[in-house]
């Protein structure tokens, strides 16, 4: 029985030592030990660096799971052609020329690796065109307009700007950076781009700070002729548009702060159907002379002064029509 014990003591003790040896070994083999080789690129591959700019440098450490990946930089001759961060690898071209910058393992392996860099002299920037979004020349007041700068050459280094424009904010005022003007007053300003590289470049153009004059046009009446140039394609006819009363050359305004249509002159235009005015109720003056008109609908129009209805298919007009037309030739205003 003693015996019997003894082989089991053995035997557990065996088990204990084989599971701890299992599980010492694997944490043993995780060790990868130092490095072996590093490769050094430019970010993206780049081998170029202009004076004034920036690249940074990549170490690829073998390897990837050594005991410590992270390594220091250095660069031939630090502070003449070029400078380096020693811990992020950050490079800053000085002075034109080619230098070597090498990435040195930081722990006791002594590995390292390098590639060359070359530094290159900016390309300055020569001339700037200045021009308005679209070739625009004209900003409202209370209106922006985006000025844009174009480049010469299209590869120069640094191809940012400054903006100015002359009196900046009295007539208009303009982002420096962004190059947004906005119109104050009515006049002629110049807006200039400045080259950013210090190369004193310059453009500028003209831009006109249009007058905006407040418009009072009556609703009623501005329903009204919309009304007419959908019923008879004005709008292809005279070139107009249906929404901006002040592109309907064909009728005339009233002043003040209340403007009604007095006035429309709608001759030779092909126009056939009926013309309906009845929502004009200051209309002074019709002439719709020479068209293939059937008919025209005054409703309660009473202040026409003027009527000129010749060579259309009317084979009559209704009483209070016939009252308007016949105190126009009365007075003889045609």
């Amino acid at each position: 029985m003693r015996k019997t014990k003894k082989v089991l003591r053995s035997l557990l003790t065996f088990v204990m030592v084989t599971a701890l040896m299992m599980t010492l070994v694997p944490a043993v083999a995780l060790a990868a030990g130092p490095v072996t080789g590093i490769t050094v690129t430019g970010a993206g591959g780049a081998t170029t660096v202009a004076t004034g700019q920036t690249l940074q440098m990549e170490a690829d450490v073998q390897p990837a799971d050594a005991d410590d990946t992270t390594v220091t930089w250095s660069v031939t001759d630090d502070g003449v052609l070029a400078s380096i961060d020693p811990a992020t690898g950050v490079l800053t071209g000085i002075a034109a020329g080619a230098v070597t910058v090498t990435a040195t393992a930081s722990d006791a392996s002594g590995v390292s690796n390098s590639t060359s860099i070359t530094v290159a002299a900016p390309i300055v920037v020569s001339a700037i065109t200045v021009n308005g979004l679209g070739g625009a020349d004209e900003v409202d007041e209370g209106g922006t307009l985006q000025m844009e700068a174009v480049i010469t050459p299209t590869g120069a280094t640094d191809q940012t700007v400054t903006w100015s424009v002359t009196d900046d904010g009295v007539l208009a005022s303009i982002d420096p950076a962004t190059g947004l003007l906005t119109g104050i007053a009515a006049g002629t300003v110049l807006v200039t781009a400045t080259a950013n590289d210090g190369s004193g470049v310059t453009g500028d153009t003209s831009i006109t700070v249009k007058e905006v004059v407040p418009t009072y046009y009556n609703a009623a009446d501005v329903t009204a002729v919309q009304q007419m140039i959908a019923d008879h394609n004005l709008e292809a006819l005279l070139s107009v548009d249906a929404s901006d009363p002040a592109t309907w050359s064909f009728a005339t305004w009233s002043s003040g702060t209340d403007w009604r249509v007095l006035g429309l002159s709608l001759d030779n235009l092909g126009l056939t159907g009926t013309l309906d005015i009845s929502g004009l109720s200051e209309l002074e003056s019709l002439s719709c002379e020479d068209n293939d008109l059937t008919d025209v609908t005054f409703g309660t129009v009473t202040t026409l002064k003027d009527i000129n209805i010749q060579l259309n298919d009317i084979a009559s007009l209704a009483s209070a029509a016939r009252r308007c037309w016949i105190r126009s030739k009365l007075l003889k205003t045609r």
